[in-house]
């Protein structure tokens, strides 16, 4: 789970994070999500409609978990 502290850069909570896609690459099916300046990788397959493609400059809620490599990933993206 993401630090809690309040002088964190990581949200409070894993729920309810807004966000835009700044990055994706659609034949790889990698992107990136921006929340107030944090950055956040993904895979298409977070995506929860089951597409496999979202446009850039796309407004997203999603959640933060823990990813590979020790980074916080984007997961269980919903487009708005």
């Amino acid at each position: 789970m993401p630090p809690t502290s309040s002088s964190s850069r990581w949200p409070r909570s894993s729920t309810d994070v807004r966000g835009t896609v700044v990055e994706f690459d659609a034949d790889r099916g990698l992107g990136v999500i921006d929340h107030d300046g944090a950055r956040y990788p993904f895979h298409c397959t977070a995506l929860v409609d089951g597409t496999r493609d979202v446009e850039l400059g796309a407004d997203v809620d999603f959640e933060v978990a823990a990813g590979g490599m020790g980074r916080w990933e984007a997961t269980r993206i919903d487009k708005r």
